[in-house]
């Protein structure tokens, strides 16, 4: 994807930078996430919970708007395995639990997410299980160290459906409370204009 508008050569109102490169002549090109985060459709939600009980869950529910949410990072940290991370989608609640402080990764960016995040709601049903990702103990014994990193990540970026809730369970199998940190990165849009704008 060309940085910036459509390249069309030289100058328009309101550009602040030529999109090819000066000596070569070259178009200058960054990659679809990296155009996200200059142009301020980049978000981020992040958190620690403290003392996750065994056999207890930790839940978050996503909100989707009209865009296509694209979410790019879920990293999870843990103390301890075994965990079971599952995702759902259509999930249905009957509160939405505490709403999650949404950051924008582009400080110089007035824009906010057209999702909601929130953790702890109130669920009536799940939905349908669409991803799930188990950490695995290191060791024989429980609550051992999660194997190989203690970051645990779901991998290729996900593109959720416009006006659907999915659920997000972390479940601890460890033997013992643990704590988790978690880390998800996202844009929405369903397509770019000549402004740089979600429509």
């Amino acid at each position: 994807m060309a940085h910036g508008n459509n390249f069309r050569g030289g100058w328009l109102p309101g550009w602040v930078e030529r999109l090819y490169d000066p000596f070569t002549h070259s178009i200058t090109v960054i990659q679809e996430p990296h155009r996200m985060a200059h142009d301020g459709m980049m978000f981020s939600v992040t958190g620690k919970a403290l003392g996750l009980a065994d056999a207890a869950s930790y839940e978050f529910l996503i909100q989707t708007s009209t865009a296509y949410l694209h979410l790019s990072k879920m990293r999870v940290s843990l103390g301890a395995g075994d965990v079971d991370i599952r995702a759902y989608e259509g999930a249905t609640f009957s509160s939405a639990g505490t709403p999650l402080v949404i950051q924008n990764t582009n400080r110089n960016s007035s824009n906010t997410s057209p999702s909601s995040w929130s953790y702890t709601p109130t669920l009536t049903a799940d939905g349908v299980l669409i991803h799930r990702i188990w950490a695995v103990p290191q060791g024989t014994g429980i609550g051992q160290t999660p194997q190989g990193l203690a970051n645990i990540e779901a991998g290729e970026e996900w593109i959720l459906s416009p006006n659907t809730s999915y659920m997000f369970r972390i479940t601890n199998n460890s033997g013992g409370p643990i704590t988790l940190s978690y880390d998800f990165l996202w844009y929405e849009a369903t397509y770019i204009d000549n402004d740089g704008a979600a429509q």
